[in-house]
């Protein structure tokens, strides 16, 4: 039996890096995705905030 602590552990591997950590199991993936989109635009929102000549600089492709 998976503790609560354990789901939560894995869970947020996965939003750490979704490509190479699944989501727990019995976790919708359409669902999960909803997360890992919603941090990673939080993050990009506040990096592009505090350093908008370095994206601009470094372009869109390198910025991602």
């Amino acid at each position: 039996m998976m503790t609560f602590q354990i789901v939560q552990q894995q869970f947020l591997a996965h939003l750490r890096n979704p490509k190479q950590v699944a989501a727990p199991i019995g976790f919708n993936a359409s669902r999960v995705g909803v997360y890992v989109d919603f941090l990673y635009n939080k993050f990009n929102d506040s990096l592009s905030a505090c350093f908008p000549v370095t994206q601009q600089l470094l372009g869109e492709l390198a910025w991602q």
